[in-house]
């Protein structure tokens, strides 16, 4: 019997249909299967039978980039002015090259899965030959395929895409530099042992009958019962020839580890000079010095000095000086050979020698100093005569001690005056008639300091004998012709050697050379008023560290050393990452607006998508494999043809009938098949 076959294919058809109706979401109402329902692009983006959309991944490598782009610049940014020690350089480098891929990888990811929506969305809106076809999906694999001219000029967007893609390792090779090294100071604050400072209460307390022993050696006091001794004034003779303080080498490595510059801040009470200028320039009237105790005038005349006058330097600094010995009757150290009563000033310091210094400076060196022979004539042009006094005070100094390559260079800071030493005012014109040998009146007389007041005397002797050796250097006077020097200043560095004349500024360079003359005790431990900065109540002695533990003596101080810190050059990260963000967020728009294109339906280059993109029945007639069968390759007239992707045509004309015969009144009734999608030539799609 005869079969037709029209009949068989329809219900074939209609069977294939409900096979499908039982693997796909159908809306089922009244007995009737229906076609699947269809959503906007925007719902099927946001329906919960998936808990991750493909269409996502390309926000996610975005947001991803970003994320490793701010993690770099923070990481740079933390290292920034860091100091580099040993292989720190490289293995930050290395970290910060892993967050350069891994931002270049993410960013990259991203605007691969732009191009591949723009792809498809590209040849739903275009037709292109097989050829570029070919060569637009086949972008993110060779960089070959931009070569092709209709690439660029039928996709440009997707060709901008893939170009970024293949330009993305710049960003890492960019980005390498942009972490680097300068030289630099590395400081660091710490402590340091051995650190020495002065407190001279123990002068004070010092009895000069029991002195006490360090390390089997008897400490040593500026001063003895009416005498100087002649070690310190040893000691600061070398200071003065130094032209700095004295300081002790072995010392140095003891405070300060090799390889390093420190620096420690101590403060002390000692003593000071305080200088003030009374006259400057020709003719000028010295002032009257104000003192707490009362009035002072100048001693000599101001027109002694150049050019006037043929000094270059008059000082007077023993008027008031403390008489030795005080008695005429007396024994070895000065003891009386008398019985008592003694005389109620004996021993007394009276006053302490005010410094009265008259200079002339040579203020002009471009014109001769001389008119004719040398100092017959001074030229007025070149010389200012001028003068000032200085007074002995009690001064809190901050002084910086500094170690610098095994060399100390120690410097006072900064200085706060309290009250002079012997607060009197010495009045040469009155005579003393008090049974001594001292004919010293100062006034007011209640201020002077008595040995009855054993502690206060001990201490004013200690810093009368320092500033005595102070006014021994700079007493006398030089003048003109033939540079007759009668003082010890000519040795200081407050005379220049060229001509024998006073330094400039004299008034600070005074107040400094005796500031050095304090600091030099540092390197003299046996120094009575020299102890630890870390325990001013202990004396040092010759001692490394002091007698208790260790830390105890360890002293607050800043240490620093040439080393290299890292220098993060941000504004190159900036550019180079700015300018890959901009274009990942454009080709991100780019992707998104081609997946909106794509009815929400992510797609890609991977195997499923391309069978689903090429299921359409139309591509069979084209002879892909050509004359030669199955060999690989696509016959050239073939990748000539122009090829699109979207709705074919006869997908809307196919119905399914039911099969011949069958009345059951719950078969479903013919409904339209849902539209495919595939590629497809010119006239098979709409």
């Amino acid at each position: 019997m005869g079969v037709d076959s029209t009949e068989h294919r329809r219900h074939d058809e209609s069977r294939e249909e409900l096979l499908s109706s039982q693997k796909h979401p159908y809306s089922v109402g009244a007995g009737h299967i229906l076609s699947p329902k269809k959503h906007d692009w925007t719902t099927q983006l946001a329906l919960p039978h998936q808990f991750w959309h493909r269409s996502w991944n390309m926000y996610l490598f975005c947001v991803a980039g970003i994320g490793f782009v701010i993690g770099h610049h923070a990481f740079y940014l933390s290292l920034e002015g860091s100091i580099v020690h040993g292989d720190d350089q490289l293995i930050m480098l290395r970290y910060g090259t892993a967050l350069a891929f891994a931002a270049k990888a993410s960013l990259a990811a991203a605007m691969v899965s732009a191009l591949r929506e723009q792809a498809w969305a590209t040849v739903r809106s275009r037709f292109l030959t097989v050829a570029t076809l070919d060569k637009v999906l086949s972008a993110p694999q060779t960089p070959l395929s931009l070569l092709s001219l209709e690439f660029p000029r039928k996709a440009k967007v997707a060709a901008v895409l893939a170009i970024f893609g293949w330009i993305s390792p710049l960003i890492v090779i960019l980005t390498t530099n942009t972490l680097v090294v300068e030289p630099a100071i590395e400081t660091q604050n710490t402590a340091c042992p051995g650190i020495r400072s002065l407190n001279f209460t123990f002068e004070a307390t010092n009895d000069f009958r029991s002195t006490p022993k360090i390390e089997d050696f008897f400490q040593i006091s500026l001063s003895m019962w009416n005498t100087t001794i002649l070690d310190p004034d040893e000691f600061l003779t070398s200071a003065t020839f130094l032209q700095r303080p004295v300081t002790d080498p072995d010392e140095t490595f003891i405070v300060c580890e090799k390889g390093w510059n420190c620096s420690a801040e101590i403060s002390f009470v000692g003593p000071a000079y305080k200088c003030q200028e009374l006259a400057r320039g020709v003719g000028a009237t010295p002032r009257v010095l104000q003192q707490q105790s009362g009035n002072a005038c100048l001693p000599f005349d101001f027109d002694m000095l150049a050019p006037k006058g043929n000094h270059t330097w008059i000082a007077s600094a023993t008027l008031g000086e403390y008489h030795d010995p005080q008695l005429k009757d007396v024994g070895p150290g000065g003891i009386p050979t008398f019985n008592s009563p003694f005389p109620r000033n004996l021993g007394a310091f009276r006053t302490e020698p005010v410094i009265w210094v008259g200079y002339a400076e040579l203020v002009n060196t471009s014109i001769p100093p001389y008119l004719v022979e040398r100092g017959q004539e001074f030229n007025a042009e070149a010389w200012m005569p001028n003068v000032f006094d200085c007074e002995h005070y009690e001064t809190r100094y901050t002084a910086e001690l500094r170690y610098r390559d095994g060399v100390q260079l120690h410097v006072i800071m900064s200085r706060q005056l309290f009250d002079p030493i012997v607060n009197t005012t010495f009045q040469g014109h009155i005579q003393a008639v008090d049974r001594t040998e001292d004919n010293t009146t100062a006034t007011p007389e209640e201020n002077y300091v008595l040995p009855r007041d054993t502690l206060k005397y001990r201490k004013t002797a200690a810093y009368h004998s320092l500033g005595l050796f102070l006014r021994n250097m700079i007493n006398g006077t030089i003048s003109e012709p033939n540079t007759n020097a009668n003082s010890f200043v000519i040795q200081t560095s407050l005379i220049d050697q060229r001509l024998y004349n006073a330094r400039s500024n004299m008034v600070s360079q005074l107040e400094k050379y005796y500031e050095t003359l304090v600091l030099s005790m540092l390197a003299k431990p046996r120094f009575l008023p020299v102890v630890w900065a870390s325990k001013p109540d202990e004396q040092t002695g010759i001692r490394d560290s002091g007698s208790g533990p260790k830390e105890d003596y360890m002293y607050p101080c800043q240490r620093e050393r040439a080393a290299i810190k890292f220098y993060y050059r941000s504004q190159i990260l900036f550019s180079v990452y700015g300018v890959a963000i901009f274009f990942t967020i454009l080709g991100v728009t780019a992707g998104a607006l081609a997946l909106r294109k794509n009815d929400g339906v992510p797609r890609n280059t991977e195997f499923f998508s391309i069978v689903a993109a090429t299921r359409g029945s139309h591509l069979v007639k084209v002879p892909w494999n050509g004359a030669e069968g199955d060999s690989g390759g696509v016959p050239k007239e073939v990748m000539r043809m122009e090829i699109g992707y979207g709705r074919l045509r006869t997908a809307e004309s196919n119905v399914v009938n039911q099969e011949e015969g069958d009345d059951r009144t719950d078969s479903p009734k013919p409904m339209p098949r849902s539209p495919e999608f595939g590629f497809g030539f010119e006239g098979d799609l709409h």
